[in-house]
């Protein structure tokens, strides 16, 4: 099981410690880890992710690759109100 609080926020300059604690929650259910792995990509370039946060309507952006075709816009989002 992975310590939450051992994974340090990449993007604490418009991402809560809150709601990276919920994505690295969320990395862990079946689906999403089969998909890959969501903080890492996270980490590795946050600002491809920064997109869905200040969009107006973020349910009508395109997930970064390759999470749309892996995942897709709705399991991602109801992973994420889990």
């Amino acid at each position: 099981m992975r310590r939450y609080n051992e994974v340090e926020n990449p993007a604490k300059e418009w991402m809560s410690d809150k709601s990276w604690g919920e994505i690295l929650r969320m990395s862990e259910l079946p689906g999403i880890k089969k998909a890959g792995n969501l903080p890492k990509d996270m980490i590795l370039d946050p600002e491809r992710w920064k997109v869905l946060y200040d969009a107006m309507e973020p349910q009508s952006e395109r997930l970064p690759d390759p999470w749309h075709d892996k995942v897709g816009r709705c399991r991602l989002t109801l992973s994420n109100t889990s």
